[in-house]
């Protein structure tokens, strides 16, 4: 948190964080994993508890796909109740040269590249969630280490989200109690395969996947009303709804009582 200050104040004075490619938001995702990395060196002497080892592919597949039937659920959501409706700007129509390019742009090209290119920013937080720090509450025993990961991880983002514009709405202390409400939970998913793995490269793919369908692919299908603030995207209430389901199941038919997979 000490480190991330110095991003914060740049975020809270500019009044935005620029997801597309500023550097400051690379150096911030950065910080956790760095931050990871030293303390494994000093502690462990080694860099074992970041757990960069190997996976399948169908781990693989559920590690993307998750963050995936999410959005799209999200956005059946907002259509059926209203809140949003179907559509397309005219700006992003003519900057993309019609409809046909709007397709491949954000249902080809973003799902792929795009979500190899976020890898590059969320491996560094996942080095340091889901591996220095998953792997330090895991050998000191303590319980539901995924739920106070998601904890953690959710205040470090609180000031982006309460004094910038990040995830954020007219209310955003009620964004920022949402926002914690979706990071726990999909942190008992990210904890889950973590577990089942040993590799830290899940998290990073779930991590991307869902940044990229959350933040720049389905939303290019909506025309937003006033409630989509509320209801849409990371602080919504539909995605909270999603991963709180999906974090009771996991919880109930992987989970001991202390909240380690059995």
């Amino acid at each position: 948190f000490l480190l991330s200050s110095i991003c914060y104040w740049h975020f809270i004075f500019a009044g935005d964080v620029d997801l597309d490619g500023d550097y400051w938001v690379f150096a911030i995702m950065w910080i956790p994993g760095t931050v990871g990395v030293i303390c494994s060196l000093i502690f462990d002497g080694n860099l074992k508890s970041i757990a960069f080892r190997l996976f399948t592919m169908k781990q693989l597949a559920i590690a993307y796909g998750f963050p995936v039937i999410a959005s799209i659920l999200v956005f059946i959501l907002l259509l059926i109740t209203g809140i949003d409706q179907f559509g397309i700007t005219p700006e992003l129509l003519k900057e993309q040269g019609g409809v046909s390019g709007v397709l491949v742009t954000f249902l080809l090209i973003t799902p792929i590249f795009w979500v190899l290119r976020g890898m590059c920013y969320t491996l560094g937080e996942e080095m340091g969630w889901r591996g220095f720090l998953h792997s330090r509450f895991q050998k000191s025993g303590i319980p539901h280490p995924y739920i106070i990961t998601g904890v953690i991880w959710s205040l470090w983002h609180f000031p982006v989200i309460l004094f910038s514009n990040y995830a954020t709405s007219e209310m955003p202390y009620l964004s920022a109690l949402i926002f914690m409400v979706m990071v726990v939970s999909i942190s008992v998913f990210l904890g889950w395969q973590r577990e089942r793995s040993g590799s830290v490269w899940l998290g990073v793919v779930t991590h991307a996947a869902h940044n990229i369908w959350m933040q720049s692919v389905y939303p290019v299908f909506l025309i937003t009303g006033s409630l989509d603030q509320y209801f849409g995207g990371e602080s919504g209430i539909f995605l909270a709804g999603l991963y709180v389901v999906a974090a009771i199941y996991i919880y109930r038919t992987q989970f001991t009582s202390k909240g380690y997979l059995r």
